[in-house]
């Protein structure tokens, strides 16, 4: 099997341990090309001449949501911090962490947690950022960053340390509908099932059945970790899943939604009635939902007040590209 090189984001003291690890252990490999070591020492070299202190970590825990969240966190993030969720995570003391940078694949973009406390923290994030990040995102073909930060104070020194970059700024709207509200009445739509994504439903062999298995991988990582954290519909035309909603993570009992109907499908209603199921289940199992939406997607607003939801604040979001 051929060797497969994994870069991992471990700065400071573990650096040197970790790299001469994978060096060594691309020997081994008859088929790992000499690149590879050379990158290794290379980069090596650079992290001990740079002396940067940002760690990617497997894992959150509960620990560090609750130092780094916020109570108006949105629990896509904050789940992911609290290991629940899948994503990817760094930060910048694995001891005493101060600041945490938070990727989200449903939401697609990164949540920058915590304080930055001096300067010198300052110039280490964004030196991360523009001297690892940045490579290994155009290395992906993603072109583009796209951030939130939850402090004031952090979102301000981050764009004014990338003020040369063309940034665009636009507003992401938060809703909650929490089980105490009245419990919605589902009814159906002529032509199509609705189900709930449990292990059952799991089973069977739809068309496309890959359309909703990728986004519960994507956002939970495997399937036993959806079953045991969250929920889930699908609407089915025949064999085929036409539309689905799901929470793609759970902190505290709230659970963020992600929805879509597929297109030979819309205008049919489907997106509410999977929405009136899903608050349902909600109602009858004590869960809260939370809907958010960008401020320019009139549809997405709607369907959310109608069916109940509460504002609850907005969040200013930038991308520009890298």
């Amino acid at each position: 099997m051929p060797c497969v090189w994994q870069f991992t984001f471990i700065f400071g003291p573990q650096a040197r341990n970790c790299l001469f690890n994978e060096i060594q252990s691309c020997n081994k490999e008859k088929k790992c090309g000499s690149r590879f070591k050379r990158r290794g020492i290379e980069r090596l070299t650079y992290l001990q001449r740079e002396g940067m202190n940002v760690i990617k970590i497997d894992k959150g825990n509960i620990s560090l949501a609750k130092k780094l969240a916020l109570e108006s966190s949105c629990p896509s993030f904050t789940s992911i911090l609290a290991g629940i969720a899948k994503g990817d995570l760094w930060i910048d003391d694995r001891e005493n962490p101060t600041l945490a940078l938070v990727y989200s694949a449903p939401v697609g973009g990164y949540r920058i947690m915590g304080e930055i406390k001096n300067k010198n923290k300052l110039g280490e994030f964004t030196r991360f950022l523009e001297e690892e990040l940045f490579l290994q995102l155009k290395e992906a073909k993603i072109d583009e960053f796209e951030f939130a930060a939850e402090s004031i104070e952090v979102e301000k020194m981050i764009l004014m340390h990338f003020r040369g970059y063309k940034i665009i700024e636009d507003k992401e709207l938060a809703f909650i509908r929490k089980p105490d509200q009245e419990r919605p009445v589902v009814s159906g739509i002529s032509g199509y099932d609705f189900l709930e994504i449990n292990e059952e439903c799991l089973q069977n062999n739809y068309q496309n059945k890959d359309y909703i298995v990728t986004r519960i991988i994507e956002a939970w990582g495997t399937i036993e970790k959806y079953l045991n954290y969250g929920i889930g519909f699908i609407a089915v035309e025949g064999d085929r899943i036409a539309g689905m909603i799901l929470g793609t993570a759970n902190y505290e009992n709230i659970l963020p939604i992600d929805i879509e109907t597929l297109k030979d499908h819309r205008k049919k209603g489907i997106a509410t009635e999977l929405t009136r199921r899903f608050l349902a289940y909600c109602y009858d199992n004590k869960l809260t939902a939370y809907w958010n939406c960008i401020i320019s997607n009139a549809e997405s607003r709607n369907i959310a007040e109608k069916a109940g939801f509460q504002f609850i604040g907005s969040k200013d979001y930038y991308y520009f590209n890298i």
